[in-house]
């Protein structure tokens, strides 16, 4: 199997480099010609880029970063019914990563399309609902970059958990967790693990809305994941937000949390995609990642 470079797409529709040249969205009667549409792996118009040798198209050049370690999409669920209940949520990364469910009322429901989300399929949480995986080290590494887009849909002035990978091992207070943070300020927040307290990172206030998807970006770097000093900040559509200097400590224990963090932080809510680095991202690979996700889900950036 081979792969040739050229002005254009499998789609015979001009690009360059299987680069989009421009953002502008594509009308309801455009078409996807060619090998895409054939084999029903088209998406936005283009071949799919799990189908294509090249990678991933980006939409300001270059592509996005392929060397994630968890990569959770709620269109890779489609073979599901709409208003099927989630046994289980695949990583496509590669990585064998899986969060599942086996307690009927603790499972998300699939919606197929979410108008919010630029009618792309989401994962619904009712405030119950959690997905849980096995503990696994390559998902709690030193430095990490972590991006969510989710939503919550009702304001219940508490904390509502998308994502966690915490323990009290090897210290009290270990790992880190995304919340959407309705108590106060109405922000989202990120927490990592310094042993005697929770570092906390917070949005704008007011930057959580209801049934608005936003585009959360986590940051790790600079730390060893024992107790060392690090760099820590968390951006929301592509802006940063906040920034601190703290420890970390990575967890060594317990599996991790889709949609809930335990034990009483439910999601009333919705999650589109989750992707993961073990790595700190550089600048331009930040901004190809949230572009790509932006772009998705008609989320606007700065």
């Amino acid at each position: 199997v081979g792969f040739v470079m050229s002005g254009h797409t499998a789609e015979a529709t001009q690009f360059f480099g299987s680069t989009k040249p421009n953002n502008k969205p594509l009308n309801d009667f455009d078409e996807p010609l060619g090998i895409g549409r054939s084999l029903e792996m088209e998406e936005f118009g283009l071949l799919k880029h799990e189908a294509m040798a090249g990678g991933m198209w980006g939409i300001d050049g270059g592509s996005v970063p392929t060397d994630m370690v968890l990569w959770l999409k709620a269109d890779s669920l489609s073979h599901l019914a709409d208003g099927a209940s989630i046994s289980s949520w695949e990583d496509v990364s590669g990585n064998g990563h899986v969060f599942s469910q086996g307690t009927s009322s603790a499972k998300p429901t699939f919606r197929a399309a979410d108008s919010d989300f630029n009618n792309q399929p989401i994962v619904d949480c009712d405030g119950s609902d959690q997905l849980i995986g096995s503990y696994s080290a390559q998902l709690n590494p030193a430095e990490f970059t972590l991006f969510c887009v989710a939503a919550s849909d009702t304001d219940d002035n508490s904390y509502q958990g998308i994502i966690e990978s915490r323990s009290s091992t090897p210290v009290a207070r270990s790992g880190y967790n995304i919340y959407a943070k309705w108590s106060g300020s109405d922000q989202w927040s990120f927490w990592h693990g310094k042993d005697s307290a929770w570092g906390q990172l917070n949005s704008n206030a007011g930057e959580l809305t209801t049934n608005t998807p936003d585009i959360i970006t986590a940051i790790m770097s600079g730390t060893n994941g024992i107790g060392g000093s690090g760099t820590q900040k968390l951006r929301i559509n592509g802006t940063q937000h906040a920034t601190s200097t703290s420890v970390f400590y990575a967890s060594t224990a317990d599996g991790g949390t889709i949609g809930n963090v335990p034990s009483t932080f439910y999601l009333e809510g919705q999650i589109a995609e989750i992707i993961m680095y073990d790595r700190s991202l550089t600048d331009d690979e930040i901004a190809l990642v949230e572009d790509y996700l932006g772009r998705k889900y008609a989320i606007s950036g700065p």
